[in-house]
This record gives structure tokens, sequence and C-alpha cells, in this order.
């Protein structure tokens, strides 16, 4: 798997990231459980990690360590549509993980996404 793909965990309602992704010229590969994350970050590389919150109903700091234990180098993105992300301030402060409230909006998702990426694709 090349750097270009992003790994979003989430369900198949998740897969209107994929468009988006697409649009900044990224390929996505879905997962909808932890365990099948985990494997897919033991056997290739990804440009990034992307959490769907709203979809994702299990420990999110439990899943970014696990993640970071794997591949201490991808950049986690959490995305939420609201200002409730339980342990933010602890997730921050782990390093390469990046908060995106969209407030509901895929205009700030999209504003987010592409700022957040271009960032990183730049360093």
């Amino acid at each position: 798997m090349r750097r270009s793909s992003v790994l979003v965990l989430g369900t198949q309602d998740s897969s209107y990231l994929g468009e988006i992704l697409g649009n900044l010229g990224l390929a996505t590969v879905l997962c909808t459980q932890a365990q099948e994350t985990q494997e897919k970050l033991r056997h290739n590389h990804f440009a990034a990690v992307l959490l769907d919150h709203e979809y994702y109903e299990s420990d999110v700091l439990e899943l970014v360590l696990n993640v970071q234990d794997i591949d201490s180098e991808v950049p986690i993105l959490i995305i939420s549509k609201s200002q409730k992300v339980k342990d933010k301030d602890l997730l921050v402060s782990l390093g390469r993980i990046y908060l995106i409230n969209t407030n509901g909006s895929n205009e700030q998702l999209d504003k987010g996404l592409l700022a957040i990426l271009s960032n990183l694709s730049s360093k």
C-alpha cells in the first residue's frame, strides 16, 4: 500500500470521506473495526489514519495508543461534529493527533482535511 492512501475507521456511512479524500488525490481504505484497522496498519503504510468519531463508539484513546504502537509516525486525524471528544487534551498531547471539528459542515471538513493533509505532505 502506498503512502498516498488514508486508512479510514468508521462505518459504511463514512464512505463520503472517500470522495473528499479522492478530491485531494488520496485513496481510502475503509475499516469498520479497530482490530481490522490494526491488522491493516501492520501490513501497509498509510499517509494518515482518519477516525470518523461519529461512527466509532469504542474508546478513542485506546485506539490511538494502539495505532501509535504499530506506527508511531502515522498522523491520526479525528473528525468530530461536536466539541465532545473524550480525552481531547490528552490525545493532542500525544503528538501527531489532529482534531477536526466540523460542526456538521462538509465545507468545514474539506477545509480542515485540506489544511492538515497539505501541511503533512509538505514535511
